[in-house]
């Protein structure tokens, strides 16, 4: 009995051990610096978790186990020699998920026939499991997005937590009186969220800041700490606005994307996507090329809809995108939470009402979603959002 417990514990340590390598194999092939080892690490585990298969206490189904190897490295073969160089990270991060799911598998189908015995046993194969889930749902999305299968328009909501604090009222609760400076950035603060964060610590210097992965953080200053006009730059870098977009030149830019074509222009700026209005030698963020609404020829952003409906009275929080419509290319679609519940077209009354002397009727939201949230779990801000209730306003 004890003899045959230390076995089936030592199998199931290997599988662990197993799904933490292609987890480890994962994370490294996620940079181009440390992609080679990442593949080592996965094979590693992949070797482990074939070579642990033999060894499992009781197995005989060689006549099975034997062939489905074959077949699989034969096709792994194949594929792995007809498959484009530009898409071999989409056929690792494929095969390191299945690595994972076998593993979940594995693990899943012994705790349910109840084939673990003892406590290590049992944590083992339950730490296996979620590791192993967690490789494979990780490598799914990892595939989805280079394949670009997964393409929904993601935004980091920076002041997110700033709406929880205001709307918990813990400020009023603790002192916050050490409190100097707040900073906020990756995308456009909301006017009124701003406003109200200015109002609640009126002596707090709230900075907003500004920065790319393809060229660093670059000093910036507010124009003051209730306004959404700021200064970028300073030393190693110049800025200049093209068609309303930012371009910047840094030199602590990146040297490029790998096998893409260069994104800097003949002057060695880059386009960083963002919308600007300018006002002498400040600057403005109102939005993303990609996510501007055109509706019939005239152009909507999402943000300034979004700033609208957000000073609404039982509006939580709103995310706002174009949806393709036969008429006029697109419309405008609001996804909306709601603080309390509320009748769904006596809201849509309300919603145009106080609309109508803030928003051109164009950019008025023509469609009204209701969800939950319009965050995910770590508060970035779906602009595509999913389900829930549609109404036509």
């Amino acid at each position: 009995m004890l003899a045959g417990l230390s076995a089936d514990s030592g199998v199931q340590a290997s599988y662990f051990v197993t799904a933490v390598l292609f987890i480890m194999g994962l994370k490294r092939m996620s940079s181009p610096v440390t992609a080679r080892s990442g593949i080592l690490w996965a094979g590693a585990g992949m070797l482990v978790a074939t070579l642990i298969t033999f060894l499992y206490p009781g197995m005989s189904n060689y006549g099975l186990i034997l062939p489905a190897m074959l077949v699989g490295g034969v096709l792994a073969w194949w594929s792995g020699k007809r498959v484009a160089m530009t898409n071999i990270p989409q056929m690792i991060a494929l095969y390191n998920g299945m690595g994972g799911g076998a593993a979940a598998a594995i693990a899943a189908v012994e705790l349910y026939r109840g084939g673990t015995e003892g406590y290590a046993s049992t944590t083992l194969a339950v730490a296996g499991g979620i590791i192993g889930a967690v490789s494979f749902s990780g490598s799914a999305i990892a595939f989805g997005k280079l394949q670009g299968l997964i393409t929904r328009s993601v935004r980091f909501r920076g002041q997110q937590f700033l709406n929880l604090l205001l709307l918990s009222e813990e400020h009023l609760r603790n002192d916050l009186s050490s409190l100097k400076l707040i900073t906020y950035g990756t995308e456009p603060m909301a006017e009124i969220t701003l406003k109200k964060t200015h109002a609640a610590f009126p002596g707090v210097r709230l900075l907003q800041t500004y920065g790319l992965s393809e060229l660093g953080i670059l000093r910036s200053q507010s124009r003051g700490s209730d306004s959404l006009w700021m200064r970028v730059g300073g030393e190693g870098y110049e800025t200049k606005i093209v068609d309303g977009r930012l371009f910047i030149k840094a030199q602590s830019a990146m040297l490029g994307y790998l096998n893409a074509p260069s994104p800097f222009d003949a002057d060695g700026f880059f386009d960083t996507g963002d919308l600007a209005e300018v006002d002498g030698e400040w600057l403005r963020i109102v939005g993303r090329k990609s996510e501007v609404i055109n509706v019939g020829g005239n152009k909507v952003f999402p943000l300034e809809v979004e700033n609208t409906l957000l000073g609404l009275d039982n509006v939580e929080d709103v995310a706002v995108r174009g949806e393709p419509n036969p008429l006029t290319g697109q419309i405008v679609m609001a996804t909306i939470t709601l603080i309390h519940d509320e009748d769904p077209a006596r809201f849509k009354t309300r919603m145009r009402l106080y609309c109508l002397d803030k928003l051109a009727t164009y950019k008025i939201p023509a469609k009204v979603r209701f969800v939950g949230s319009v965050h995910s779990e770590r508060f970035k801000k779906v602009r595509a959002a999913a389900s829930p209730m549609d109404t036509q306003a």
